[in-house]
């Protein structure tokens, strides 16, 4: 076992993953604390299916899953501001739609059965190098983008109304938020799939909830959590 892990393919892979780790857990805190993991899973849900469809044209995965999930951040997370239907139903359709889809995709594959895993569980001892590098720029990027504001993001996600009082764009800072969520989603999708992607999403988060009060805390025991996992 040892011998092994010294071989790239696992050094990659438990490098990538460890990345994943720590960006989906730190976007994990702000979907638990403004209680959008419905909008979580689908998103995970969307961003399948674009890869599945990305495998049956022949597309680059990562890109693909990258625009839908993006995408779909904005488009799902503007549910509450607008439209008089119930948000929970509309992600409930959301991921029940991605859900058949992805399933239609990999049925139409020659191959479906071996793209279904791929789908499911990702990829990461298949991660190149080069993925590697991108994916611990990005997680780089959202975990700090999330450390520096993390007391605005927790302003607008607790109390919207106080925050535009005292002159915050909520609405920008909400755009900002959704967007490093629909990013770590695509590119946690591509490598490791949407089962894992949205258990990093939600149960480190949850288990540093359980322990921790403050943000700073929160944060720090969600991304320690996440990152061992």
């Amino acid at each position: 076992m040892l011998d092994l892990l010294g071989h790239p393919i696992f050094q990659y892979g438990a490098v990538a993953g460890a990345f994943l780790g720590a960006m989906a857990s730190v976007v994990g805190v702000y979907v638990l604390l403004r209680r959008i993991v419905f909008l979580a899973i689908a998103l995970a849900q969307i961003a399948s299916a674009a890869v599945a469809l990305a495998l049956l044209a022949g597309w680059e995965p990562l890109p693909t899953a990258l625009v839908a999930s993006l995408a779909g951040a904005v488009g799902l997370g503007r549910l509450d501001w607008r439209g008089r239907l119930p948000v929970e139903a509309v992600l409930g359709a959301g991921y029940v739609v991605a859900g058949a889809l992805a399933i239609t995709f990999i049925a139409l594959n020659p191959v479906g059965e071996a793209r279904a895993l791929t789908v499911l569980f990702g990829t990461l001892l298949s991660v190149p190098q080069r993925e590697v590098v991108l994916l611990a720029a990005v997680a780089i990027v959202v975990v700090g983008i999330h450390l520096v504001f993390r007391h605005r993001f927790v302003f607008v996600s607790f109390d919207r109304e106080a925050a535009i009082a005292q002159g915050l764009p909520a609405r920008r800072w909400e755009l900002l938020l959704l967007l490093t969520l629909g990013l770590a989603v695509a590119f946690a999708i591509r490598s490791a799939g949407v089962l894992v992607t949205f258990a990093l999403l939600v149960i480190p988060a949850l288990s540093a909830r359980a322990v921790a009060d403050r943000v700073d805390a929160l944060l720090a025991t969600a991304i320690a959590i996440g990152t061992v996992a």
